[in-house]
């Protein structure tokens, strides 16, 4: 498969922090956030778990809900939800001068605060 080429390199363009905003067309927005980006990626080492790995070097998150990456050809926003979405977004990025827009979102932790009963 063309993706888990051992030589093949691409840009990956983290952006974490944000959210994604669905419209009522079905359109969507990732809003926020800020963005690392690693450069000469061997894409025959790319999966999920390591994208992972990847933006939680960026900064430190404790959990990751979702990751998308961006489709040039569709102009939309499609899930990695398995290996076969990694592959079509390492052809996608290939393509698209190796470079390929990833997005992140986390899920928000809130504490709990417990107040001591009245006396």
């Amino acid at each position: 498969m063309l993706c888990f080429r051992m030589d093949l390199k691409i840009t990956l363009i983290l952006h974490h922090g944000g959210h994604l905003k669905r419209y009522d067309n079905g359109t969507m927005e990732y809003l926020g956030g800020n963005l690392c980006v690693w450069e000469n990626f061997q894409t025959g080492f790319l999966t999920k778990l390591i994208l992972e790995y990847l933006v939680k070097r960026c900064i430190r998150y404790h959990s990751i809900e979702s990751i998308w990456w961006f489709d040039l050809d569709n102009g939309k926003f499609i899930e990695l939800l398995n290996d076969e979405d990694i592959i079509d977004m390492c052809i996608s990025a290939i393509h698209h001068n190796h470079e390929v827009h990833v997005y992140f979102t986390h899920q928000i932790s809130v504490p709990k605060i417990y107040a001591p009963p009245s006396p």
